[in-house]
């Protein structure tokens, strides 16, 4: 084992970084060699821009056979976490940032990486509340938090409160516009729903500012238009928008027909209304428009 990783030094050192790797590898398949001692070797062997660079098809591969070999894996937790959210393994690294959590809860950032790989996990929207909750406590200037569980209470149709949340998300700002105009478009949804048109207004343009080929967001807010009678010129241009960017989308094309509907075009609303309607039959609105 000891010659694996001479042999390894060795490598690195005279720049055959395929070399190197191979004798990590087998230096690592050696049982003599703990699970700990792996861990500290592989930290200090690879440089930061080698780990999550370079090296990282190695890398990652000879930490994830060090951490299944550990007994007592919390002292690594937080950085194993990140490897695994690094291969998109959210599930795996929500469950190694909580155990990191558990030794040390004063991290911010531990925080915000748990909240994003919850966010990315399936059914996990219970957890994923159960530490916004908390971290927004903890963290109040941060709006991660805020925005997750104003998200989650969207979801739940629970308007005011998300409002509620959104409010303190907008009050707080956004670092170099993280999350600013996936923010005004939640709070747009939120305030129609509570029946702040004005404010909803504002919010949709702040939004589509920031992020003027957001489909969905154009298309609700050029029906919200279209449901309140105003701006209808306005609906029409952006709906129009939508269709030519997703030309078989059956709700973008609803939208454009019912405007052209109350724009009194019924006759140019018709075959857009008709291929909607086409790509889902079973629709009740769909027919009824």
């Amino acid at each position: 084992c000891s010659s694996d990783l001479q042999l390894a030094e060795y490598y690195k050192v005279t720049n055959h970084p395929a070399e190197a790797d191979s004798e990590m590898v087998r230096a690592f398949d050696n049982p003599a060699l703990d699970a700990k001692s792996k861990l500290q070797i592989l930290g200090s062997f690879y440089s930061n821009e080698e780990f999550f660079g370079s090296r990282k098809a190695t890398t990652f591969r000879l930490m994830d056979k060090a951490m299944g070999e550990c007994s007592d894996s919390t002292e690594f937790a937080a950085f194993y976490g990140n490897v695994l959210l690094l291969q998109e393994k959210y599930p795996a690294a929500a469950r190694q940032f909580e155990l990191a959590l558990r030794q040390d809860s004063s991290q911010y950032e531990l925080w915000e990486m748990l909240l994003v790989s919850l966010s990315e996990t399936p059914d996990a929207e219970e957890r994923l509340a159960s530490y916004a909750l908390r971290a927004s406590r903890l963290f109040p200037m941060h709006t991660l938090p805020y925005f997750l569980l104003a998200r989650q209470a969207l979801i739940d149709n629970r308007y005011s409160e998300a409002l509620k949340w959104l409010d303190q998300t907008e009050k707080w700002g956004f670092s170099n516009g993280y999350l600013e105009a996936e923010t005004y478009a939640l709070l747009a949804e939120a305030c129609y729903r509570t029946g702040h048109y004005e404010r909803a207004w504002r919010a949709f343009d702040h939004s589509l500012a920031l992020k003027p080929d957001d489909w969905v967001l154009l298309n609700n807010y050029a029906y919200y238009l279209s449901e309140q009678g105003t701006e209808l010129a306005k609906a029409e241009q952006m709906s129009r928008r939508t269709i030519e960017a997703e030309p078989d989308n059956a709700n973008s094309l609803d939208t454009y027909a019912w405007i052209l509907h109350l724009l009194g075009r019924d006759a140019e609303a018709l075959p857009y209304m008709e291929k909607a309607e086409s790509i889902n039959p079973d629709s009740d609105t769909l027919r009824r428009h």
